[in-house]
Formats: C-alpha cells, structure tokens, sequence
C-alpha cells in the first residue's frame, strides 16, 4: 500500500529543480532512478549519470524553469504537464545556437518508490523545441508538414534545391533536379488527388531528417519513412521507403 502522496513528492522535487539544485534532486531520487526524454533518445540511469544529465541541463539553460499548469495524481505517479523556458548557451540534446529563447510544452509522468522518485518520462513537443533551438531541421519539418496539407507539385518541389534528387521505391533511377520533381509530384496527384500525408514521428541529427508518415487517400492507407539529407533550410536529397504492396489493395483501417 502506497503511503506518500506522489503529487507532493513531484511538487517538491519540481521547486528544487527549478533552483538547479542538483544535490537536492539526487537526495529526492531513488538510487536505481531512470529518466528518459521521449522521442530524442535520451535515456538515463543511476546516480552519477543523472547528475551530469542535469548538470549538462543547467549548463546549457542557465535560467530554465518549469511553469507546471498543473498535477495529478494517483497510486504511485503523479503527472505534471506546462512547460520549460530558458535561454541557450549551447546545445540542447545535440539542438540549438547560443542566445535561442526556449518555451516548450511538456508532459513528465513520474513514478515514485518508497517516497522517492523511481522513473521519469519527459514528453517534450519536438517540433516546438526544434523551431525555437533555431534548427534547420526544424524549419524543413514545420515546411514539410505545411506542403503535405494542401499538396500541389510546385509546393513540394520547393522542398527541394535546385539540383536534388528523389528516389522511391520502383524507381531504377532517381529524379533528378526541382523542375524534374515538380513534374514527378504533379503526376502523382493527377493520379491521386486527394492524397495527404501526416508525419507520425520525426528525427532529426545534424543535417539529416528522418520522417516517419501516413499516407492517405479515399481509399488506401499507408506507412513509410523518408530521409532527407538537407544543404540549409532545403533537401539536396529525398529517399522514400515503403512497401509498393500496400498500394495494391484497399487498406483496413482509415
């Protein structure tokens, strides 16, 4: 039978994080703790690695805070959700140039045992901390997603520079340059108006996106993965993976 009150636990652990004291969050942590970001890959355990973890944090967002617009609680977890604001001096999980303004949202589901906190998961809108770190990864994203809503061949082919390639499955050779794109895109739509795509979940490292989608029509439905391999703010390269056979016969689930 639990015999804390996990929303006081995480309430108090929240204060002495936003004072960057990390001693004092060690002593509120279990010895075997576990804290993870979701979605950057950014998983770790035990003492001394949660110690450089958020001394890197406090380094790298000096005047970070948490705005909790609220808690809640049941059993042994509690939840907190707002978001973190801060201003970087350096990267931010490998993202982000000195002088960025952070303000993200955020969710953190904890886990405590025997009144201490056990596991961390940080949900952390990627998107908004990419855009806000100043990513050119995260300007394609936010460009990307936009072209995909109302989709035409000109508005996809300027995803692209002037000299890029596509390649997709069925292709013996890839298309090359953005007017060859445009047409490629046009062509595609002429056959499928109503096709749209949705991102399901994104990637970004150095100058490589991965994007990993939903496509739809009246009809079909669809998952695959793009890379896109980007010169500034635009793709010199678009690869495409997915299964042509799953465009042969009409999905089962819309």
């Amino acid at each position: 039978m639990v015999s804390f009150d996990p929303v006081a636990l995480l309430t108090r652990y929240a204060q002495v994080k936003d004072q960057h004291d990390v001693e004092s969050m060690l002593a509120l942590t279990h010895s075997d703790c576990r804290y993870e970001d979701v979605g950057v890959d950014v998983v770790v355990t035990g003492t001394a690695e949660l110690r450089r973890y958020h001394e890197h944090l406090f380094t790298a967002l000096p005047d970070y805070r948490a705005a909790i617009d609220g808690i809640a609680g049941a059993g042994d977890t509690a939840v907190a959700w707002g978001k973190f604001t801060g201003t970087l001096t350096g990267p931010l999980f490998g993202l982000g140039e000195p002088g960025r303004r952070l303000e993200v949202p955020a969710v953190f589901v904890c886990e405590f045992r025997d009144g201490l906190l056990y596991r961390e998961r940080a949900h952390i809108d990627l998107v908004t901390l990419r855009r806000a770190a100043g990513s050119p990864g995260a300007a394609f994203l936010t460009t990307f997603t936009n072209a995909w809503d109302q989709p035409t061949g000109e508005r996809l082919a300027e995803l692209f520079t002037e000299d890029a390639t596509v390649l997709h499955p069925g292709m013996s050779e890839p298309v090359r340059g953005r007017d060859a794109i445009r047409v490629y895109f046009d062509s595609v739509l002429a056959r499928s108006p109503d096709l749209r795509l949705r991102p399901l979940m994104t990637s970004v490292s150095g100058n490589t996106v991965f994007i990993h989608w939903r496509m739809r029509t009246s009809d079909l439905s669809w998952e695959g993965v793009d890379r896109f391999d980007l010169r500034a703010d635009r793709a010199v390269a678009g690869l495409a993976h997915f299964d042509p056979a799953q465009i042969s016969a009409p999905s089962s689930s819309r």
